[in-house]
């Protein structure tokens, strides 16, 4: 890949970045203030704390997700930074820039990543 293909894949990945970010700001602000009370003076029914509770556990999927998608767009930005971006971490072969531009931090090619699904694994 030539210099020119990296620098746009360079400026895709922080704009990716940038979003995971934001996503994950304001994911930490939903999870800090925590689920809400009732002030009232009277108790909070049982269904209405399980919805909170549920909530806020799909919050931190939602968290860790995006933490592992910023884990990765890093690893790619690494991988740029070493002339080594858009190379198959399993066969050594390029990854089309067509996989690519639909994931910019991918790190195999679709037949690796094929084979490593039936084998039953997710990364």
């Amino acid at each position: 890949m030539n210099k020119k293909e990296l620098a746009r894949f360079r400026k895709i990945l922080a704009h990716k970045k940038e979003e995971v970010t934001g996503q994950i700001a304001r994911l930490e602000l939903n999870y800090s203030n925590g689920p809400s009370r009732d002030s009232s003076g009277y108790g909070i029914h049982m269904a209405e704390t399980g919805s909170d509770e549920e909530q806020l556990e799909k919050n931190l999927t939602f968290l860790s997700q995006e933490g592992d998608i910023l884990k990765l767009i890093d690893d790619a930005l690494e991988r740029i930074d070493h002339m080594q971006y858009g190379i198959c971490e399993g066969c050594g072969g390029s990854i089309p820039k067509e996989r690519l531009v639909a994931k910019p931090f991918a790190r195999y090619c679709i037949s690796c990543r094929r084979r490593m699904e039936l084998a039953g694994h997710s990364q």
